[in-house]
């Protein structure tokens, strides 16, 4: 997952994306907590990953999801525009092929003196199976 600021100030993040739990699952550790690593050129060592379970309203599914706040309580610096925040290993199952989307979701911005700031634009991505011609 990467930051695109667009000017802002940003020192930290929360986030919520979404994945297929079934052929693309973001991996767990062998605690239970998902496989993701914070970027450590952004020096953001209070960050936590969490698996959570999301439920689309209108059809009663549940899907699988991860929660990330990426943060210090030592380092308020912004982080860079363009940075890599985090990431996440995933267990591709062997018959899966194709585009399995990333929904990220419930975004929550701050900056470096703990003011929100409202995200305008998030875009979500893909894990692709297979080969992109």
């Amino acid at each position: 997952m990467s930051l695109r600021s667009a000017g802002q100030r940003i020192a930290g993040t929360q986030s919520d994306i979404t994945f297929d739990s079934t052929d693309t699952p973001i991996a767990a550790k062998s605690d239970g907590r998902p496989d993701c690593t914070v970027n450590p050129a952004i020096n953001k060592n209070g960050t936590a990953f969490a698996f959570v379970s999301k439920f689309d309203i209108g059809s009663y599914v549940e899907r699988r999801g991860l929660r990330a706040l990426v943060l210090a309580t030592d380092n308020v610096d912004p982080i860079p525009d363009g940075s890599v925040l985090f990431t996440c290993k995933a267990n591709i199952a062997p018959t899966a092929s194709g585009i399995y989307p990333l929904t990220i979701s419930d975004v929550v911005l701050a900056t470096p003196d703990g003011q929100a700031i409202a995200d305008e634009v998030s875009v979500g991505g893909a894990i692709v199976v297979g080969t992109m011609d």
